[in-house]
């Protein structure tokens, strides 16, 4: 099917460690000091020495975005992505309540899932199967978020998770976009969540993926170091309303970006463990693409999460 329209985006919503919205959120990256506090560890599952600190959410303005009426049925993560859903389509001049309709689609991407209410569910099973409640296990699935986000906007098209760790977001964000253009969409709810649950953030430390405070450097990400060490572990959620230009256009949408073509290059000899030999490979493709696409680079921005 032909490229018919450009796919521009018109909203975004966040809920950060900075707190809920897109002023919030900018303000605190400018001011580029992390909020960081201590992960719970009375679980027992972390090292005695290991990492402590994650940039957990500002939830108190949360309520107001997801009544309580709404969020007793979600776990933490699809109350964040409802969340951020809902103040996206505010900030593109949507009204949340109105349903979006058959040519909506949601597509969003996660690094690790539903740990928290899967940690619960399994609690729940190993100590006495009859009392696992089986409304948990819905919210225990990695695509639970997105399904809320439909079931809050309406949006009857195509729904889908990716989890591909730190290249989630970026395929959410080109598949939907892809969709639009390719006129099997009008409108789309795109971007990701996580959350800072300490199971996770105890296994990511066992792992060594996280930073610790060491070798005279404190607990920080340091993505451009040569000596980095880990990232700090994060949660939140971020949702982009992405649509049609000429949808757009039509109702004097503030467009804040153009997604003019997305693509994805795949190294055969990286492990799922590190980093592969095929650097030339995924070179040629990206200069490929962009010859393709006839695409000039201005501005170029890493995955810099700190990780080795």
């Amino acid at each position: 099917m032909p490229i018919v329209t450009h796919a521009v985006i018109t909203g975004l919503g966040v809920v950060s460690p900075f707190g809920c919205g897109r002023e919030r959120f900018v303000a605190g990256l400018a001011a580029g000091q992390p909020i960081l506090s201590e992960v719970d560890t009375s679980a027992g599952y972390h090292l005695n020495r290991g990492a402590r600190l994650v940039a957990a959410t500002d939830d108190r303005e949360l309520g107001e975005w997801v009544p309580a009426r709404l969020a007793r049925r979600m776990s933490l993560p699809s109350r964040h992505a409802v969340g951020a859903a809902r103040m996206a389509l505010v900030d593109a001049g949507l009204d949340p309540k109105e349903k979006l309709g058959p040519r909506a689609i949601v597509s969003m991407a996660t690094a690790y899932g539903m740990p928290g209410v899967t940690e619960e569910l399994l609690h729940d099973i190993l100590d006495d199967p009859t009392t696992a409640s089986p409304f948990a296990f819905p919210e225990s699935v990695a695509n639970a978020p997105a399904a809320q986000i439909a079931i809050m906007s309406g949006a009857g098209g195509l729904n889908l998770t990716f989890t591909e760790r730190a290249a989630g977001p970026l395929l959410a964000l080109g598949r939907a976009a892809r969709e639009i253009r390719r006129g099997r969409a009008d409108i789309a709810l795109a971007g990701a969540f996580d959350e800072t649950h300490p199971l996770l953030h105890a296994c990511l430390d066992r792992l060594g993926a996280l930073a610790r405070e060491r070798r005279g450097h404190p607990e920080r990400p340091r993505p451009f170091a040569e000596d980095r060490d880990g990232f700090v572990l994060g949660g939140g959620a971020t949702v982009l309303v992405v649509e049609t230009e000429e949808r757009a256009r039509q109702r004097d949408a503030n467009v804040l970006a153009r997604v003019v073509a997305s693509g994805g290059g795949f190294d055969p000899s990286a492990p799922a463990w590190d980093w592969g030999t095929g650097a030339d490979v995924l070179g040629n493709r990206l200069r490929a693409f962009l010859d393709r696409h006839d695409v000039v680079v201005v501005r170029s921005v890493a995955s810099a999460s700190g990780s080795r």
